[in-house]
């Protein structure tokens, strides 16, 4: 960032600039420091050739999901003129990445890695898209190529370690966070709760217990960890206890209201994430927002505010969206249809929503365990137990 603002300060115009220090303090997580300064060099985007227009052009539009759309365009336009531009393949990857288009995502990121082996960032994607699409020999193959040229690189250890968790290779998975460890030993805390993951996986809450236990006190990690902890053993005023520590933690207390029948204190809750989830611009958090708030008032019976709600959310999906934020219409829909008593019409909507899940990663688990859940709860409630 140093060396661009001391252009700046010799050339306020300099757009490339402006656009070099977003993308700093989008890497630090400064977001509003990036708006300000992506918005600066979009403003100053005539004064640039025609390639560097695009880039700042579809940087700008990719800041705000409501716009992707309009950065998708801006991508293919810089790639029309230059195929091999290594940014619009890398951004427009990630972008379809995001919509779920996976095999499109995957054409950018090789095409990025044709032109240079050792692409770190395409080859990060590359990996983060099979994993998505549960193709994880695809995945180790992208690694250990990698590895080969950059022997001991701790992240893409850290990643092959979190797709051998994917794979139940749990003894694999340990191994390879060990080597970790011995690379690096200050990663120790990472260390200890990604091992506490997999112990609960292997289903010794207690080893899982000492490991999170590591964490310093009031961590977010440690808290939520702890939660789903004691979620497991059915000690939920523990749980409770954990999620409104300060700061409280909104969404997941939303959530552990849903999960045990509060719905007015979910709905409270939920009023308090939707207010952020507005301020933040994001229209897959507000489709989940309003998602949990429609299953609140269909666990009050309030069944005409729950189908509001779900025709709320159907004006709401982008059509560049409709793939990835449907599965939320049509869930919300069964889910009205099992409060209401109708099995047959609950689990068509519920086949439908799990169905469109391609990805396990989307929060996974927090957003593809529930949906299984009550498709297989519909099934119980209908007496189809096979």
């Amino acid at each position: 960032i140093g060396i661009m603002q001391k252009a700046l300060q010799i050339d306020p115009e300099f757009a490339m600039a402006w656009r070099s220090v977003a993308m700093s303090f989008s890497n630090m997580g400064v977001r509003p420091a990036k708006l300000e300064a992506i918005t600066k060099a979009f403003e100053l985007r005539d004064k640039v050739s025609e390639r560097e227009r695009y880039t700042i052009e579809a940087d700008y539009y990719k800041s705000w999901e409501k716009s992707y759309d309009k950065a998708m365009e801006a991508y293919k336009r810089l790639l029309d003129l230059y195929p091999d531009d290594t940014i619009g393949n890398t951004n427009l990857g990630i972008l379809y990445f995001e919509l779920e288009e996976y095999d499109k995502a995957i054409a950018h990121y090789e095409t990025n890695i044709r032109n240079i082996v050792e692409d770190r960032l395409s080859s990060w994607n590359l990996i983060e898209t099979y994993e998505a699409m549960g193709l994880y020999d695809k995945a180790h193959q992208v690694i250990e190529r990698y590895l080969r040229e950059n022997p001991d690189t701790l992240s893409f250890l850290l990643k092959q370690y979190n797709i051998y968790l994917n794979q139940g290779d749990y003894d694999q998975a340990q191994a390879t966070l060990d080597k970790c460890l011995t690379l690096d030993s200050n990663i120790q805390s990472t260390h200890d709760t990604l091992s506490g993951h997999i112990a609960l996986l292997k289903g010794d809450i207690a080893q899982a217990k000492g490991f999170y236990e590591k964490a310093p006190r009031g961590n977010t990690g440690r808290r939520v960890n702890m939660a789903n902890l004691y979620l497991l053993q059915g000690k939920f005023e523990e749980a409770e206890k954990e999620y409104l520590k300060k700061p409280v933690l909104q969404q997941q207390l939303a959530f552990f209201h849903l999960r045990t029948n509060r719905s007015q204190l979910a709905l409270e809750e939920l009023d308090i994430v939707e207010e952020m989830t507005n301020k933040a611009e994001s229209i897959s958090r507000r489709i989940q927002t309003l998602h949990a708030k429609g299953i609140a008032h269909a666990q009050m019976k309030s069944f005409d505010d729950a189908m509001r709600i779900a025709e709320e959310i159907e004006r709401s999906i982008p059509t560049w969206m409709r793939k990835k934020l449907i599965r939320y219409h049509d869930h919300l829909l069964g889910m009205i249809a099992f409060e209401r008593g109708d099995l047959a019409e609950s689990i068509e909507y519920l086949n439908r929503a799990v169905a469109s899940m391609y990805a396990p990663l989307e929060n996974f688990p927090s957003i593809q365990a529930p949906f299984i859940f009550t498709l297989a709860q519909a099934y119980y409630e209908a007496g189809n137990l096979f």
